[in-house]
């Protein structure tokens, strides 16, 4: 994988097939049934333990209000 602080120079990483659900008590939760995702340390020092990115993103509408921090999914 390439990332912006690797430059040119590729790192190993491991990838898994996965699901993916986001419950909901007011609705159907929403479920990805099967998506690849790649095992990455680079963002558990900040406290991140996962990122969605737009293969998920695109199956919903996502707002975020930066001012007020906070954010929407919407499904």
């Amino acid at each position: 994988m390439y990332t912006p602080s690797t430059g040119n120079q590729p790192q190993a990483a491991s990838t898994y097939d996965v699901s993916l659900i986001i419950p909901c008590s007011s609705y159907l939760p929403f479920t990805l049934d099967t998506i690849e995702v790649i095992e990455s340390q680079l963002f558990l020092p900040q406290g991140f333990h996962v990122l969605i990115a737009r293969d998920v993103l695109k199956h919903c509408h996502f707002a975020y209000n930066g001012r007020a921090e906070y954010f929407t999914l919407a499904y």
